[in-house]
């Protein structure tokens, strides 16, 4: 089959973002899966229990699918503004 070990064929789905907006120029809806980094929720505990660590999170996504990992990530109300732009 593939050389590659089976734990690598299909990535771990953390959750599903949903909803109308996640794909720019989609008007319609289209699910995301989204696979966290291991680690991921252990590190952001951490960040958040630093006082001396201001936390700023940055995604080349919509805003939809910010606001949705955000909660995930447990960063909900934790971060100032979600803004959606390009450069």
């Amino acid at each position: 089959m593939s050389w590659l070990p089976p734990r690598f064929w299909q990535p771990k789905i953390d959750f599903e973002a949903t909803g109308k907006g996640l794909v720019v120029d989609l008007g319609e809806e289209v699910p995301l899966f989204v696979s966290l980094r291991p680690g991921a929720l252990n590190f952001v505990s951490w960040l958040k229990s630093r006082e001396d660590i201001d936390l700023a999170v940055y995604t080349a996504g919509t805003e939809p699918y910010a606001k949705q990992t955000l909660k995930k990530l447990g960063l909900e109300g934790e971060v100032g503004e979600v803004a959606e732009g390009s450069l």
